[in-house]
């Protein structure tokens, strides 16, 4: 089952300037494999710092 974030979580991880993949799916109620296949693909851009991948903020705006 998704985790259900509380408003407050919600507005904390928006104030963030660059976000993991697991809290894009945490906001966005995806699995995390399907924020790997987006950036993968190039659909959602990130970039990638070490191993480790990274979204600006404005990449989720809609």
């Amino acid at each position: 089952m998704k985790e259900v974030l509380t408003p407050e979580e919600v507005a904390r991880l928006l104030t963030k300037e660059y976000l993991t993949p697991q809290e894009i799916a945490s906001l966005m109620r995806l699995n995390v494999k399907t924020i790997y296949a987006l950036l993968d693909n190039g659909e959602l851009q990130g970039k990638k710092w070490g191993n480790q991948w990274r979204v600006h903020r404005s990449q989720l705006e809609a």
